[in-house]
């Protein structure tokens, strides 16, 4: 059911005197309170001195700049937060497990406006497309969030929880629920074109290439689906829940399971091109690099395995799980782990170039922009890197 949101006031501070002996006092009451206000949406920034010399740095070498581990800012929330953030024309759009997505300014980490959904916010991911953002909670609603002004276009009511990361293309967006069904909605009336249904929970996002959508679900299978009519094309069994987003990369699609494996699917048949045995199970998606792909576990392990057959090239042990996606970018691999770290490996040798601690399981994937890092942790932060 469409239901249209009306905006909410924001409420002023009043500050009233009472008389002339009372004037000193009060000042300083609306003084103090007008910081308390400003400091509620408003991050932690490291020293300005450094901050200066980094944005001069990105305005004369955006492409080149390599990310060294470096606080720049942080932002204090009241959940956690295991959404990843998304970049979007100089914004930070991150979410919380508070029910809030928030619009912070990418270079120092100012609020710009929230919207409070009546929910908590897990897994599911921000996406902009056109002027608004689109995201899945707890209470089984799908939002259409305005960009620039954070309010509420639309909603879609789903029987279940929503941890699926939409995707969307062509007007339409697409994403899975708990309720056991994936769903196109058109983006402008915010209705269903077509809903598929299968035999367990969708905690997986969906990927589009050409006109297939591909994800998985609890019930073990990888799904082909027609992006058109909602039609199936093929499916291929795991033998275990299918918890991550499917990757399509030169028509083979990767896919993790909670059975350990990493499989490698024909893109158009669904026929299996190889399949690699890992020690933990597998509920994020993977990234890639040159011929490598890479990949992390529930026992804690990232590795870099050859695209073509899956054979292991290096691996890396943290000492927690990894549940969220690594990230590669410039030849570095970002991993984010359950022990509370940032981890930015190389590349080609798995080596370890620098670690950065938070004080709170990493769940959420980072997002690398301009030479900033950019990522949530348990702790209630958002942190960018420089």
């Amino acid at each position: 059911m469409l239901k249209h949101i009306q905006e909410q006031n924001i409420n002023q501070m009043k500050v009233r005197i009472m008389n002339k002996k009372a004037f000193n006092i009060a000042k300083f009451i609306c003084i103090l309170s007008i910081f308390i206000l400003l400091a509620s949406c408003a991050p932690i920034i490291a020293p300005s001195e450094d901050v200066v010399k980094s944005n001069k740095s990105e305005n004369s070498h955006q492409q080149n700049i390599i990310p060294q581990g470096q606080l720049l800012w942080q932002y204090k929330i009241s959940g956690e937060v295991n959404s990843a953030p998304i970049y979007y024309n100089n914004r930070i759009f991150a979410a919380s497990k508070d029910g809030v997505l928030y619009a912070l300014k990418a270079n120092s980490g100012a609020c710009e406006w929230k919207y409070k959904t009546d929910s908590a916010i897990t897994n599911s991911s921000p996406v902009v497309y056109g002027n608004q953002i689109y995201i899945g909670g707890e209470n089984g609603k799908l939002y259409a969030i305005s960009v620039n002004t954070g309010d509420a276009e639309w909603y879609y009511q789903t029987k279940a929880p929503i941890h699926s990361t939409p995707e969307v293309r062509d007007g339409r967006v697409y994403y899975g629920s708990r309720d056991r069904q994936i769903y196109s909605v058109s983006i402008i009336t915010g209705t269903p074109d077509w809903i598929f249904k299968t035999s367990g929970p969708i905690d997986s996002s969906p990927t589009v290439a050409g006109d297939s959508l591909y994800i998985g679900s609890y019930d073990g299978y990888l799904y082909a689906i027609n992006i058109n009519n909602g039609k199936k094309l093929w499916e291929y069994k795991t033998d275990g829940a299918i918890l991550a987003k499917p990757v399509v990369i030169d028509n083979v699609v990767y896919i993790g399971s909670t059975d350990k494996n990493l499989y490698a699917i024909d893109a158009q048949s669904g026929n299996k091109i190889w399949v690699k045995k890992l020690s933990g199970i597998i509920s994020s998606a993977i990234t890639s690099y040159n011929n490598q792909i890479f990949v992390g576990d529930g026992q804690g392990r990232v590795y870099a395995l050859n695209s073509k057959d899956g054979s292991l090239l290096w691996e890396y042990i943290t000492s927690g799980a990894i549940l969220a996606a690594p990230v590669s970018s410039s030849g570095i691999v970002y991993v984010p782990s359950g022990d509370s770290n940032l981890y930015a490996l190389d590349a080609l040798t798995g080596k370890e170039l620098w670690k950065f601690n938070t004080s709170g399981p990493i769940f959420s994937s980072p997002i690398i922009n301009d030479g900033i890092v950019y990522f949530g942790s348990g702790d209630g932060y958002v942190y960018a890197l420089k």
